[in-house]
């Protein structure tokens, strides 16, 4: 498994409920475990991937 798909799946099996609105990958986006070692590395939508790129510049 890659690191990646880890993360991932570490992500997903924490915060994701399917009882509750929106995908996982937008539950594990809205995540506010701050003190998590992987918060910085979570899984984000494209238009969020998008939205940090252009105003990184």
């Amino acid at each position: 498994m890659s690191l990646r798909k880890a993360i991932n799946a570490h992500c997903k099996s924490c915060i994701y409920d399917d009882a509750e609105k929106g995908t996982w990958v937008k539950q594990v986006e809205n995540c506010t475990v701050y003190k998590c070692d992987l918060y910085k590395v979570r899984p984000l939508t494209k238009a969020s991937k998008q939205l940090i790129k252009t105003t990184s510049i």
